[in-house]
């Protein structure tokens, strides 16, 4: 075929053109990925970073307590160091933005290197607008937040660069960083590289993995971290603590959307490889086989054995490097079936990711068998194949309509007329507009000017629609904090119920006890148990934090949500009885309880446990 069936090295040449599509794409990146302040996972890298400025202060912090993930890392000392001269704040801005710099300059590598222009461009659209949950719907690629992971993708799709363009020894740098970074993300791209190697050099890569075997039996006799914790088994305990609290580790926890977006990925993935040259095919081939390895050794290391270190690696987080190849995958699907005027496979993957969250699957695998078989089934099964998408063409226009128009209703709403609703769709809908516009005139010289205009129009709404920062000081006054801060000693230990962020970030304490704590709790035994004793005590009085979920607080109702403020402990003695609790900060007056201190303003009342122990 001597149409798009495709890979290629572009380059970064940079015309009128390509520039009209990278502001498109910075665009389209900015205001799908608005930066909302310290949240989710980066509350609990923050929080190593300052137990490296304060040791003293957070040594007594259950999620340090018996060692945590931040052994793991160089990221806690880096973002120390900025920490240190900006501020928290400013740092998690500055570390975000650098971090999503590094991961968009590693994704237009990897895009230029696989696909031709203009196919390139689609292919970075398509991994940013289709960029959706990997796993458990905790974790996704190109995170808006500050993790580690963000540096570590970017790193290794850079090393991916390097890699791919036969700079074998230079690709080792940044894969090297990367892996010091986050380990476990970038093992997903040294999974992938590795059936792509065997692919094409069969006996040296066996070789290779004799030879790894063999050292890692070695490491294992020798007793070497974390080889050493190959031949262990979870303890019932310490699994259902485990599947409890961190539901997404374990593939029976997963709902059936989870299963089609990996299905979808999977099937678009063997679906190109047949119509990709070289380089993608061959990695369109490794990261389906490393998607099939992924998954079988967490099905069978982590569920059927309960192995410790397979648990722990998560195999299944080789999902964030297949999704993210899939898209660019897709790229190369809309290229040759709009090239030859078929769109079967265009319109069935569509529908598939349109009903991701119901029959995408089933509808993805439909697609891949026509795209195997094309030759064999066009004469016999057209007729039936276009009736069945004719079927789902309803369900997919709904889903379509629902994922446009209704964000445009909203905009009619007078409810809606603020910032932080309506520059935010109009700078989607602009970006969007203008990188089809690209992307549909890149080979005319046409409306060029106004494309730029329009483009720098939607650029400007994206910058100032990205920042809508959730700030992690406190809204407690700064007098207030003071005094906090001079009645509680540094290494004193404080329970703020549902509220770690202001003992974190404001008091610079260590927490009792939160669910945020507990996000580790697979790599450690110990902080699962003493977490779960804690839980249990706390639970006891009725403290809302101890909970799993909404469905603990209200069974069969999973449609209230709890604000924190109707329960409290019916008795303060029972939770001041561990000698490890110094400080408990409620916003309710505690039945048989001594305020040492109170803030009206905020509704906060201090209680000493020393006051309270019988």
């Amino acid at each position: 075929m001597n149409d798009q069936k495709i890979t290629a090295n572009n380059g970064l040449h940079i015309d009128q053109r390509t520039l009209l599509a990278y502001i498109s794409i910075l665009s389209l990146w900015l205001v799908t990925r608005p930066y909302r302040g310290i949240w989710h996972d980066s509350r609990l890298y923050t929080l190593s970073a300052l137990k490296k400025l304060y040791p003293h202060n957070f040594e007594r912090d259950l999620f340090f307590l018996y060692g945590s993930q931040d052994n793991f890392t160089v990221f806690s000392q880096l973002h120390a160091w900025v920490i240190e001269y900006t501020g928290i704040d400013q740092s998690a801005l500055l570390l975000t933005l650098t971090g999503q710099a590094l991961w968009l300059t590693g994704a237009i590598f990897l895009a230029c290197k696989l696909l031709y222009t203009p196919w390139n461009w689609l292919g970075l659209g398509l991994i940013i607008v289709m960029n959706d949950y990997y796993g458990y719907y905790i974790f996704s690629y190109g995170e808006s937040f500050l993790t580690p992971r963000l540096f570590a993708e970017g790193l290794t799709m850079i090393g991916l660069y390097l890699w791919l363009k036969r700079y074998y020894l230079f690709s080792v740098i940044p894969i090297a960083i990367s892996m010091a970074f986050h380990p476990l993300m970038t093992a997903a791209a040294m999974l992938i590289l590795y059936f792509t190697y065997l692919l094409i050099h069969r006996t040296k890569t066996l070789l290779i993995t004799t030879a790894l075997i063999t050292l890692i039996g070695y490491f294992v006799v020798i007793d070497i971290p974390p080889f050493n914790r190959i031949l262990l088994r979870m303890s019932d305990t310490w699994y259902t603590l485990v599947d409890q609290r961190s539901p997404h580790v374990f593939l029976h926890n997963w709902e059936t959307a989870s299963f089609n977006r990996m299905i979808i990925s999977f099937s678009i993935l063997v679906c190109a490889s047949r119509l990709a040259i070289e380089p993608l095919r061959s990695l369109c081939i490794g990261a389906a086989l490393a998607t099939v390895a992924g998954m079988a050794f967490a099905y069978f290391g982590g569920e059927i054995l309960h192995n410790v270190l397979v648990i722990q690696i998560q195999p299944w987080r080789v999902l964030w490097l297949t999704t993210l190849l899939s898209a660019l995958a897709a790229a190369l699907l809309v290229s040759h079936y709009s090239n030859v005027k078929n769109w079967i496979p265009i319109f069935g993957y569509l529908s598939a990711w349109l009903l991701r969250d119901s029959t995408g699957g089933f509808i993805a695998l439909l697609s891949l068998m026509y795209c195997v078989y094309e030759i064999k089934l066009l004469p016999y099964y057209r007729i039936i194949l276009l009736l069945f998408f004719g079927i789902f063409s309803i369900a997919t226009l709904s889903q379509l309509a629902v994922f446009i128009f209704v964000p445009l209703a909203d905009l009619t709403e007078p409810s809606s007329i603020i910032f932080y609703l309506k520059i935010p769709m109009i700078a989607f809908i602009v970006s969007l507009a203008t990188f089809s516009l690209t992307f549909y005139w890149q080979r005319s010289s046409r409306y060029q000017t106004s494309i730029l205009a329009l483009s720098l129009f939607g650029l400007a709404l994206s910058v100032i629609a990205w920042n809508r920062t959730i700030s992690a000081s406190s809204n407690i006054s700064i007098s207030n904090i003071d005094l906090l801060r001079n009645m509680i000693k540094a290494d004193d230990v404080v329970y703020w119920v549902n509220n770690p962020e202001d003992t974190w970030f404001a008091l610079l304490r260590s927490s009792y006890y939160s669910r945020t704590q507990l996000a580790g709790i697979l790599f450690n035994e110990e902080t699962a148990l003493e977490g779960q004793r804690r839980s249990q005590l706390l639970g006891e009085l009725g403290a809302p934090d101890t909970l799993l979920s909404s469905k603990d607080l209200f069974p069969g109702n999973n449609t209230k949500t709890f604000n924190g403020s109707s329960l409290h402990f019916p008795n303060l003695i029972l939770a001041c009885k561990d000698q490890n609790l110094d400080w408990i900060i409620s916003n309710e007056i505690l039945k048989n309880g001594n305020v040492a201190s109170s803030f009206s303003n905020n509704g906060w009342f201090v209680y000493r446990c020393s006051e309270h122990r019988e």
